[in-house]
């Protein structure tokens, strides 16, 4: 199987390095892009075509809520996993509702991390 490629939004570049140093490590896994916002995302998602998006919620500009409803109507088949902080059952409901493929805590495992994006990859392929 090819490498998954994976886009990274997130809007704090410490945290956005940090998943890239991370997902390295998972050799079937490849970083194909970041963004710093939601619009970013959307317009990288169409530029390079990645597998997966790990979305931050957060972000400025667009938040992931409304990047994830874009990037599900414009590119259907690409898959989409929200990483946030909160576990607040109202965002989790719109997240979903807006057409993320899953819903990950920040303290998620790297293991975990790196399955969730393999089911998503799959899911949408």
């Amino acid at each position: 199987m090819e490498n998954i490629r994976v886009l990274l939004a997130e809007d704090v570049a410490i945290l956005r390095k940090g998943l890239r140093a991370m997902l390295s490590a998972y050799p079937d896994i490849e970083i194909a892009g970041e963004a710093e916002d939601g619009l970013e995302a959307v317009r990288l998602v169409g530029e390079i075509s990645p597998d997966v998006v790990l979305m931050d919620l957060s972000m400025p500009r667009l938040d992931g809520i409304g990047a994830i409803a874009e990037v599900r109507r414009l590119y259907p088949e690409t898959g989409i996993l929200a990483l946030t902080g909160s576990a607040e059952e109202d965002l989790v409901r719109r997240t979903m509702s807006a057409g993320a493929d899953g819903y990950l805590l920040k303290n998620v495992a790297p293991g975990d991390l790196a399955q969730a994006i393999r089911q998503a990859a799959r899911r949408n392929s």
